[in-house]
């Protein structure tokens, strides 16, 4: 808590992935809405499609350990920690692409489009959430190496504590609002999200320079 109070870098990489977790879980409230009340799912098959979940982690994991092992791997054999924002560049793809995954479930979640489509932009948005968390964590642990137990424990915190909350106003966000403007409006808010990583990439180095807990190197 001292270093998110005092750090703004480690303030903002906190209120950040606080949001794309909040955004995550309040997308998952769509999901019954969708597959049950448009395609007719019952409880058990809607259960069964949460396996989409489970593929989608595998794709963004493999992802991520070919990331490891072809990009981060060399580049810190070569260069030691180097400069922890390089780690950043794959998170800004991801965050880019992530939104594009909500939009199409957004857009194809109706009764005359078969539920596979919609399922795909599930896909998409799931991998890629998986890829730019990994790519935080990773910028966490190589900027701030002494405090990384702390700092991973903070940040679980604040996107524990803001995804548990989404969970309570997803619901009503879409009964009011409907599964297409409420996606699109979670859409919206990861397009922000990806300006977000965009900006910690290009002034990383500066907040890092004024912190008392980030190494330098």
């Amino acid at each position: 808590m001292k270093v998110t109070i005092q750090d703004p870098s480690v303030a903002f990489i906190n209120i950040y992935t606080a949001l794309i977790y909040a955004i995550y879980y309040s997308y998952f409230e769509s999901f019954p809405l969708v597959y049950a009340g448009i395609y007719s799912f019952s409880l058990t098959t809607l259960g069964i499609f949460f396996t989409a979940l489970l593929i989608a982690c595998v794709i963004g994991g493999s992802t991520y350990i070919l990331l490891v092992y072809f990009i981060y791997e060399p580049y810190t054999i070569k260069n030691g920690i180097g400069v922890p924002e390089y780690r950043l560049v794959p998170g800004i793809w991801t965050a880019a692409f992530a939104p594009i995954g909500v939009l199409i479930f957004a857009l194809t979640a109706r009764s005359d489009i078969h539920w596979v489509v919609p399922t795909i932009g599930v896909l998409i948005y799931s991998s890629c959430q998986f890829v730019l968390g990994g790519v935080i964590f990773f910028w966490l642990a190589t900027s701030y190496p002494r405090f990384a137990a702390s700092l991973f424990a903070g940040n679980t915190f604040f996107r524990s504590a803001l995804a548990a909350g989404a969970i309570h106003f997803s619901q009503p966000l879409f009964e009011n609002l409907g599964i297409a403007r409420g996606c699109g409006l979670l859409s919206g808010l990861l397009a922000a999200c990806f300006i977000g990583i965009t900006v910690l990439w290009y002034y990383g180095a500066s907040l890092r320079a004024r912190s008392k807990f980030a190494e330098t190197y």
